[in-house]
């Protein structure tokens, strides 16, 4: 399910349309019904930090849903700008574009590639 650099490879095979006024755990409940996974599975690997139930990452959510990252943006509020700030990590999230970027305490940029640039 993940490349070598840890982001999603490609979407799951069922993907279930996201339903309107549907929160993003609901859903997710959906998608990993659909695609025979446990929910608290999939909860823990789109969770920003990986691993925790912290704040669920839309770039990643719309890889293995196969949607565009606006549309899963526009669908689920809950996941916007305020969402993506990581508590305790020092490391801010926001998006430039479609692109994920995160900003490091010292002041460098780290793109979603994993480049760091000062």
């Amino acid at each position: 399910m993940n490349r070598r650099d840890g982001s999603p490879g490609a979407p799951l095979p069922v993907r279930p349309r996201p339903r309107q006024g549907e929160t993003a755990d609901s859903y997710l409940r959906r998608l990993a019904a659909a695609n025979h996974l446990r929910f608290s599975y999939l909860r823990r690997y789109l969770a920003t930090p990986r691993g925790s139930y912290g704040p669920i990452d839309a770039g990643w959510l719309a890889v293995l849903a196969g949607r565009k990252p606006h549309a899963i943006l526009r669908a689920f509020r809950e996941l916007g700008p305020a969402a993506l700030r990581q508590a305790g990590t020092g490391r801010r999230v926001f998006w430039r574009g479609c692109a994920r970027v995160m900003r490091d305490p010292d002041g460098g940029v780290l793109s979603a590639e994993g480049q760091v640039r000062r």
